[in-house]
């Protein structure tokens, strides 16, 4: 070891070496250590942060070592953005501070640090800050005369009017602040506020579209009941409160040394002079007082003594929603609270006796006397300048209304969230009925039947009968909701008068087939159960009276005897009989294979036996929703789901969120739009990663931009390092905030597979795919397994490096690492150029094995045995594919004959193809990855299981049922195309010659026409390496003498008027033209087109099926094996050309693109009469 002496010198002299002077060495190593300590707190907060090193920027920072930086702008390079110095801020708020303030490089300082710290900061800083940010008045003495000298300005934050669920004071993030830049704040009457200076002086009538916004917002506000505050609903609103025939005035308490109290009490008022007032002003109303929770809990004194005003007032709990509150008064007093804003919003009349912001214009009952407000103004006023112009928004910085609808929405997921989190902890922590009875009455009830796994609580058999079990039960439909439900409560319930009571209340919602199969199951658990009364209930609504008489007197007799072997004197217990936990578990694999092997009514009969067994857990409720899911039970899908997100709603992956959200477009009508928005949101809080999945589903809801920006704006508002919302931001197209995400937990230590995949996709995402594949070689050398050799593989391929990755996947199944051959591996095939081989991989694929399982093995066409007779062959695959396979018809038809076989088809494709392929028999079928209302269940529902929806409707099951053999489509390809000879590569679809003649009418003369696409109507985060944006293709607009023609076939308005503004007329829209679902037209289009720039989607399929001259562009390396020589034209078709871009270089693309159209304006002029002779070469 070297001599410690030796190593101090070392230390110190590079100490030196780089800070020079010892004062600077202490003041480095006094905040190296600051720092260490601070980190490692940070990291444990709601919105955690990294501390930067100001010693590791270049160039370094001078006179900020013992400031804490936070944000990423500081790591921008240059540093070009100015620096703000933020003062009495809690480290628990720097990270989201940072973020609302993203166009400063901020620099915060440690608390209680006075006059002469700050003065030497500034002082020593070399770039000096353009502006001070002040916490509330946490500012010492001198400083602002210190600013004002310096000329340096400042502002004072504080939290926004809708702040958060849950108090600030457990350091909960804000999703709203004010920033006020005239040195007072919203409250403090002392001078002019910004605010105050907005609803004097802002023209709101020139604005109709902010009133019009507030007005929605102020809606949006009330019906959710959402206020600054939002604690867990831990009570149902009582509706009748407001029906008393008394007038009820509430008084709002407030902390006396309250910052508001101080600064906006100008007439001295107490709490016990405004419940006075008001009970002398109302005297034959009730007054109620409603104290500030801090001094309700005795965390603080108050001149107001409870045990003395309680004589003329009641006390009302502050821990009860100020909304729902509200929505049983009258009328409201305050001093300064916001509450009294909030009680304005919701209609009340409200007496205010101090100077809050939004008194003394004209909407309150004012004591004070106010002479800088000099407007009358409406409530939609007033709340636009003060929610949608003053405070700002975590979620959306630049869009106040988006910021502050995606801050309600997300305030309302989050008390859902911590709602159920709280009914869960009443029932396990406490055994008052009085407190267990909010949450059996409410919707939260399921987290009392699953209290406890496998044990029912002890006042269960007392209380649940008190749920609302009507509001479900009504539902049409829910028959396995129905079963689940009777046979959780009575596994759960202890005696056979609590069982028989439950089953008295729920009995008549209950279809009479599904009460007798569950009778029948109990008698047989349970044998020793008196149920006599309940099958003569039964019998006797089944019209059969007589059998129900003697059905109760045997029962009778047999109830004589028992009490006659009994000790007691009573009945025999009805206990179940006992199952070891071998059978148990047993039973639990039996079901999970009856599901895999489609037995549902097995697997339900499994379920169902567990929980009347009385082994019950929220677990349970997962089989029982896919069965309901795969059976078409749709409401029961939706019940189940809520019933496992009242139970437990961050269990099982959080489960019962997704599933609910997941069945929500294929109930139209069921739900108001309200629950829908409600449930997205949640979804997104407690899901990020399915966001694409959601973002889909809410376009059909509230339009593609306004999905966009609420989805993204309630993801922003999330400051949490997770793995899921890394994904979620992979899936928005922000890879480099993934990676700070992701970057922060490897360094955190955190090398699980999911983490491992999400931090090199990150990197992907940034086109830094050597260090992706780096990492990912790693992982699947220290742990392999599925994920990393399924994310390494997809790196190789986009790469081109087809030999490694068959090597990889050689490794992997070494190691009966079990990959999907259809998607990880068959690129890689095709990549080596082995056409068979890659083709062959359709012979083993889950479609195939779901087919078999349904309609038996002897129903399905071996393809190695190939036999043509009667076989119906089944498209497992999107239009774009259809449209490149279906050359093989005529091929399949002159090798096999036309009457052999016939096959399945797109409907949108059934009249080119019909045309086209005269001689094949089609059979219009729809097909669909999820029900929606353009895909509704009526038209699927005679499949023998929903999750074939994929390839077959209503039509498609007949005639499977119809056809001797089946088969799918993809299994027949490797027959006709085993190496590159076989491709014809010749037009093969005929357009309609009328339409495209109407077509040639309507299109411009004497320009070139270029069809255009540019993303398919699925994205997401491993798609859109494929696709670009329309401000990407911008150096293409810029080309002189062409004209394109829109051929984007989803919603892309938006994107359109983004071309029309900056290019007029350079863009042709055919409104009239369904491009999603009239190919026959766009065909016909197309067939006047000079050429078709696209990516690999259905749009540039059909212009090469169609003789059309075609552009594919992609910079991914599946797309390869598609070139053909040096010209690389399409192995397809010949009059398609393929362009590469570098991986992870869009531009690159843009670039080869306008090269390539430049080439062909110049080899094909401009036309001077119709459109120019569609030949291309290169």
């Amino acid at each position: 070891m070297a001599d410690l002496s030796v190593i101090q010198k070392f230390f110190r002299t590079s100490l030196q070496d780089k800070f020079g002077e010892p004062e600077r060495i202490k003041t480095f190593l006094r905040s190296a250590i600051l720092r260490i300590r601070r980190q490692g707190k940070t990291d444990k907060y709601e919105y955690p942060y990294t501390l930067i090193n100001p010693h590791e920027l270049s160039p370094a920072p001078v006179g900020l070592e013992e400031m804490f930086l936070v944000g990423e702008s500081w790591k921008e390079p240059g540093g070009k953005k100015p620096i703000a110095l933020l003062v009495g801020f809690n480290d628990w708020k720097f990270g989201f501070v940072a973020d609302f303030l993203s166009d400063y490089r901020c620099a915060f300082a440690p608390m209680k640090k006075n006059y002469f710290f700050f003065a030497g900061v500034i002082r020593a800083m070399i770039e000096k800050p353009k502006i001070v940010y002040i916490w509330g008045y946490n500012e010492p003495y001198f400083l602002l005369s210190y600013l004002k000298k310096k000329n340096i300005a400042y502002a004072r934050v504080e939290d926004g009017f809708v702040r958060s669920a849950q108090l600030g004071a457990i350091h909960t993030t804000p999703y709203s602040l004010v920033f006020d830049y005239s040195g007072v704040l919203h409250y403090d009457h002392s001078a002019q506020t910004d605010l105050e200076d907005v609803l004097n002086h802002y023209d709101f009538q020139s604005n109709p579209k902010l009133l019009q916004q507030a007005e929605e917002l102020i809606s949006l506000l009330c019906r959710l009941g959402i206020s600054k505050y939002n604690p867990p609903l831990t009570t149902e609103n009582d509706p009748f409160k407001k029906f008393t025939g008394k007038k009820r005035v509430a008084v709002i308490g407030q902390v006396d040394k309250d910052m508001s109290m101080r600064k906006g009490n100008v007439d001295g008022w107490t709490m016990e002079d405004i419940i006075e007032i008001a009970a002398f002003e109302n005297p034959t109303s009730e007054i109620i007082y409603r104290p500030h929770p801090e001094i309700y809990k005795g965390l603080h004194k108050s001149k107001t003594r409870l045990s003395r005003v309680q004589k003329i007032c009641r006390l009302a709990s502050p821990e009860e929603g100020l909304p729902q509150f509200l929505d049983g008064i009258d009328h409201v007093y305050v001093v300064t609270s916001l509450s009294g804003l909030e009680a304005l919003l919701r209609g009340k009349k409200v007496t205010v006796f101090g100077a809050p912001f939004y008194a003394g214009w004209g909407l309150t009952d004012d004591r004070a006397t106010l002479l800088r407000r000099k407007r009358q103004l409406s409530l939609a006023e007033l709340f636009a300048g003060s929610y949608l112009i003053y405070a700002k928004y975590l979620g959306a910085l630049d869009d106040s209304y988006i910021g502050l609808m995606a801050a309600i929405r997300r305030i309302s997921a989050d008390r859902i969230v911590i709602t159920q989190k709280t009914h869960k902890s009443l029932v396990n922590e406490t055994p008052r009925k009085d407190v267990l009875k909010s949450t059996v009455q409410s919707s939260y009830w399921p987290a009392f039947l699953f209290a406890k796994k496998g044990q029912a609580h002890e006042n269960f058999d007392e209380l649940i009968c008190q749920a609302p079990f009507h509001r479900t039960l009504k539902a049409p439909g829910c028959r396995i909701y129905q079963s689940v439900l009777l046979h959780a409560v009575c596994g759960v319930l202890n005696s056979d008068d609590a069982r028989n009571r439950f089953l008295n209340k729920v009995r008549q919602f209950i279809a009479p087939d599904i009460y007798a199969d569950f009778l029948t199951r109990l008698g047989k658990i349970r044998p020793k159960n008196t149920d006599a009364i309940q099958w003569a209930w039964l019998l006797e609504q089944l019209k059969e009276v007589p059998k129900s008489f003697e059905l109760m007197e045997a029962q009778y007799n047999r109830t004589g005897l028992a009490a006659d072997d009994n000790d007691d004197g009573g009945p025999a217990p009805s206990e179940p009989l006992p199952q070891t936990l071998e059978q148990v578990a047993l039973l639990y694999s039996m079901c999970e294979r009856a599901v895999e092997h489609r037995d549902y009514e097995k697997a339900l009969d499994h379920v169902l036996t567990l929980m009347l067994n009385g082994n019950l857990h929220s677990g349970l409720l997962l089989p029982a929703i896919k069965i309901a899911d795969l059976t078409f039970d749709t409401t029961s899908v939706r019940l189940l789901s809520d019933m496992l997100k009242y139970a437990n709603i961050s269990g099982h992956n959080n489960a019962g969120v997704n599933y609910h959200v997941e069945c929500l477009s294929t109930t139209p009508g069921d739900e108001t739009l309200e629950d829908i928005l409600e449930s997205f949101s949640l979804q997104l809080v407690l899901n990020p990663d399915r966001v694409n999945r959601t973002l889909a589903r809410l376009n059909e809801f509230l339009g593609r931009s306004n999905a966009a920006a609420l989805s993204h704006a309630i993801l922003a508002m999330d400051g949490s390092r997770s793995v899921r919302l890394a994904n979620a931001w992979l899936e928005l197209s922000r890879p480099q905030k993934a990676l700070t995400i992701m970057t922060e937990l490897i360094e955190m230590g955190d090398r699980s597979d999911t983490a491992l995949v999400a931090f090199s996709r990150a990197l992907a995402g940034v086109g830094d795919y050597q260090r992706a594949v780096q990492v990912m070689e790693q992982a699947v050398a220290r742990d392999p397994c599925k994920a990393t050799y399924t994310e390494l593989l997809r790196l190789l391929k986009i790469l081109g490096h087809f030999e490694t990755a068959h090597q990889h996947f050689l490794e992997s199944v070494d190691l009966q690492i079990d990959l999907p051959l259809e998607g990880p591996v068959m690129p890689i095939f095709f990549g080596l150029r082995q056409i068979e081989r890659g083709f062959r991989c359709f012979l083993n694929t889950a479609m195939r094995d779901r087919l078999i399982a349904y309609y038996g093995a002897e129903k399905y066409q071996n393809s190695e045995e190939l036999q043509m007779e009667d076989l119906l062959l089944i498209c497992d695959f999107g239009p774009a594919e259809e449209i490149r396979y279906s050359v093989l018809l005529s091929e399949i038809g002159d090798r096999f004959g036309y009457d052999t076989f016939s096959l399945c088809c797109d409907p949108r494709l059934l009249p080119l193809l019909s045309r086209s392929f005269p001689q094949v028999r089609l059979t219009p079928v729809r097909r669909t990855r999820e029900f929606s209302a353009e895909f509704p269940h009526r038209e699927f529902d005679r499949l023998p299981g929903a999750d074939l929806r994929r390839v077959l409707d209503n039509n498609g099951h007949e005639a499977v049922e119809k056809a001797d053999k089946i088969m799918l489509f993809t299994e027949i390809i490797w027959h006709f195309r085993k190496d590159y000879s076989d491709f014809k590569r010749t037009p093969y679809l005929k357009p309609d010659p009328v339409k495209a003649s109407a077509f040639r009418e309507r299109l411009p003369k004497n320009t070139r026409l270029v069809g255009l696409s540019w993303r398919s109507q699925l994205t997401n985060a491993m798609r859109n390496v494929h696709y670009l944006d329309i401000e990407e293709l911008e150096p293409l607009f810029a080309l002189k003498d062409i004209t394109f023609v829109n051929l984007q076939y989803d919603d892309c308005e938006e994107e359109l008027d983004w071309v029309r503004e900056r290019y007029p007329g350079k863009i042709i829209n055919l409104e009239d033209i369904d491009q999603y679902n009239d190919f026959d037209s766009v065909a016909a289009l197309m067939s006047n087109l000079d050429l078709v720039i696209g990516p690999g989607t259905a749009v540039i399929e059909l212009a090469g099926a169609t003789g059309t001259p075609g552009l594919l562009f992609s910079n991914h390396g599946e797309t390869w094996w598609r070139e053909i020589g040096p010209e690389r034209s399409d192995v397809w078709y010949e009059c398609v050309r393929l362009l590469r871009g570098d991986p992870g270089d869009k531009s690159s693309i843009v670039a080869a693109l306008v090269e390539e159209v430049e080439n062909w304006s110049k080899q094909n002029p401009k036309p001077v009469e119709g459109h120019v002779a569609r030949n291309f070469s290169g």
